[in-house]
């Protein structure tokens, strides 16, 4: 993942895709700059795969669309 100066307007975005389970987007100003390389079995998974990919993004706000 580039890092770039768009990250402190950046969100993480978690989502539940039908059929093949939870991933994440992260977009900024109407890009996508990064997206989970497959589909996480449960929620928990997909949330700690997004904190890790937080650590280039640390301003980087998560919204949960499962809700």
């Amino acid at each position: 993942m580039a890092h770039s100066v768009a990250a402190t307007k950046s969100t993480f975005f978690l989502y539940l895709d039908v059929g093949s389970g939870y991933r994440w987007v992260l977009r900024s100003g109407g890009q996508r700059l990064a997206d989970s390389e497959g589909a996480y079995a449960n929620k928990a998974e997909c949330e700690r795969a997004i904190e890790r990919a937080k650590e280039g993004y640390p301003e980087a706000v998560v919204r949960d669309l499962t809700r």
